[in-house]
């Protein structure tokens, strides 16, 4: 079939368009209400001034949560009316990039909310009010804020949100939040008041005369992430356009032998954790166990960080920089350890356990693929269906499996066709259970021995499949599903794999009875002479 265009009158042209049905979705861009919460306060920190102490206050009384930071730059009407553009943001060299993260976390925890605020020096003030965050019959909302008057001096900014649907956990915040901004609540730059209680992080045992700095300075071969001036043009560790210093400053160390914190260095930008337990190219904890002792905090603003805050661009540049440059200042401290660690024996009665279960495990998920059908493994049907498909034919007393346990067999067999499972036993932290590693094209299992439970069962064959099935779960889809969705495709494996061992258990004591009885001793009668 032939086409012929005719003479060209205008030149076409196609206009991208947003549906304000989208920003309903997006107030489900999280994972729980922590996370939304923390995004209220990452706004917040965003508006600290250097060099002057920023005042961030949690509240959840009755029904109400309000979110309250003095201190900062605060908001006139210009910044309120960039708050409430969707996709848009102002901020530079800040943790909000996007603008979307503090109207989406609104809409997750509640229906009703409430912004006062004024700008740091000025005494007007304005507050705008919605009552249903939800209801968006014509799309995008207007306001018209109510103009106020304050002798208040320093910038504020109040979010008070109620009609709230999550649950909300304060204690598990302050934990987080002094995880999250340790250097910045130490040196007291922020200072966070859950329901009038103000937090403080929690002590990391580092062992003595262990600890040193690091002070990096680095020469860019890349653009400033901020102005986007170009890296030919940047001749220092310092960009002369918007003042972006390239250094990479903290400290790395040793914890105390009994400390039960887990080991890696932790990353900061702009005084938040966005990384943790890295070791920057070095053996980590899981590959020698004595580098679970390797503490560490570095803090750099100039790296890339992905949407969620929840980690670094890794193909950038910059994050590239950052790596090198860190792992030849700690390589000392590495070296170290390495060198007068002691390597523990494991005994043989447990290692013929863990490739029991290892055994176990594999044939498990063969079974599990052999009887559902319309389970994948590598991309193709499973043996039992392709080539001899009455074997899984199913009968009237058969209950077929539902959608949770075929699609485990799927997830299971996906997991197992990128390799043979191993599992191996080693010493980690004592807060870990387990931890799956990558070697080759093969996912290795590595099970804790110093973890209080495999003590208290012995390093028994049941504790080990329970262990490995609930790793394996993990492995694809753990983000997809809920915590039910997970435990019952553990379940189901946990079932197949201890099934299969109680028969081969008893196909052992069947075998060990026949030996015995075809071995029985002859015993002559000496009235009779007959063999019995």
């Amino acid at each position: 079939m032939s086409t012929r265009s005719g003479p060209r009158t205008h030149t076409l042209a196609i206009q991208e368009r947003f549906n304000p049905r989208l920003i309903p979705a997006l107030y489900n861009n999280f994972r729980s209400s922590l996370e939304a919460l923390l995004e209220l306060i990452d706004n917040a920190v965003d508006d600290r001034i250097d060099g002057q102490p920023l005042i961030v206050e949690i509240n959840h009384r009755r029904g109400t949560l309000t979110v309250n930071n003095h201190g900062g730059m605060g908001m006139a009407l210009r910044e309120l009316e960039g708050f409430l553009e969707w996709g848009g943001s102002a901020k530079r060299g800040k943790l909000g990039r996007y603008g979307q993260g503090g109207k989406a976390a609104i809409g997750y925890l509640g229906r009703s909310w409430e912004i006062w605020c004024k700008r740091e020096g000025e005494k007007e003030a304005f507050r705008i009010v919605d009552n249903d965050w939800h209801d968006r019959p014509w799309g995008l909302k207007s306001y018209t804020p109510e103009r106020l008057e304050t002798e208040e001096s320093q910038g504020v900014v109040s979010l008070r949100i109620w009609n709230l649907h999550r649950k909300l956990n304060l204690n598990q915040l302050a934990v987080k939040l002094g995880e999250l901004y340790k250097p910045w609540v130490i040196t007291r730059r922020v200072i966070f008041r859950i329901n009038g209680r103000e937090i403080t992080p929690a002590n990391v045992p580092i062992a003595a005369h262990t600890a040193i700095p690091i002070f990096v300075p680095i020469r860019p071969a890349f653009d400033c992430p901020i102005c986007g001036r170009e890296a030919h043009m940047i001749r220092s560790s310092r960009c002369s356009q918007c003042g972006m210093v390239f250094v990479v400053t903290g400290w790395v160390g040793r914890l105390e032998p009994d400390a039960t914190i887990r080991g890696g260095l932790r990353c900061f930008s702009y005084g938040r954790m966005i990384a943790a337990e890295e070791y920057f190219g070095h053996p980590d904890a899981l590959e020698r166990h004595s580098m679970s002792c390797l503490y560490g905090e570095v803090l750099f603003d100039f790296v890339p960080m992905i949407l969620n805050k929840t980690g670094y661009q890794r193909e950038s540049p910059a994050w590239r920089a950052v790596y090198d440059a860190i792992s030849l200042q700690i390589a000392p401290v590495v070296n170290a350890i390495i060198n007068g660690e002691t390597r523990q024996e494991v005994p043989e009665f447990e290692m013929e356990a863990a490739e029991h279960a290892s055994r176990l495990i594999r044939s498990a998920m063969r079974s599990i693929q052999a009887k559902n059908p319309t389970a994948v493994y590598d991309g193709r049907p499973s043996a039992a269906s392709s080539h001899n498909p009455r074997s899984v034919a199913p009968t009237a007393t058969v209950k077929p499996p539902g959608p949770v346990l075929i699609d485990a067999a799927s997830t299971l067999g996906h997991t197992r066709s990128k390799g043979n499972l191993q599992i191996e036993l080693n010493s980690l932290d004592p807060t870990r259970r387990a931890a799956v590693i990558n070697r080759g094209y093969h996912h290795v299992l590595i099970i804790n021995r110093d973890f209080p439970a495999y003590k208290l069962a012995g390093g028994g064959l049941a504790y080990l499949l329970e262990t490995a099935c609930l790793e394996l779960v993990k492995l694809d889809g753990a983000d997809e599903h809920t915590a039910a969705e997970l435990i019952d495709r553990a379940a189901l494996l946990l079932s197949e794999s201890s099934s299969i061992a109680l028969k081969r258990q008893k196909g052992r004591r069947r075998l060990k009875g026949n030996r015995l009885s075809n071995s029985a001793p002859i015993v002559h009668s000496q009235t009779s002479g007959v063999r019995r």
